[in-house]
């Protein structure tokens, strides 16, 4: 939806938000959390940028993409004999 996004720095979240995608706080830190908040709710080009990159990424993600890629992969593992013996 191109908005910024803040999240704990665990695994999956910290991939989806690496390269300046958003902000990553370590987990249980309230205090960073909330230095997250208000950094980006003083910085509007912060948040564009964020958005911006999210929006982008998250291309990679769609499900009609996602589809085609295991349809692929399995085409490609499939195995039919031409005869029968």
């Amino acid at each position: 939806m191109g908005k910024p996004v803040i999240g704990s720095d665990i695994r999956g979240v910290r991939d989806l938000l690496k390269d300046g995608r958003g902000v990553l706080f370590p987990v249980g830190n309230v205090g960073a959390l909330t230095a997250a908040m208000t950094s980006l709710a003083e910085d509007p080009k912060a948040c564009r940028d964020f958005g911006s990159a999210g929006l982008k990424a998250i291309q990679n993600y769609d499900i009609k993409l996602i589809l085609s890629h295991h349809d692929e992969l399995y085409q490609g593992l499939l195995i039919c004999p031409t005869t029968l013996e």
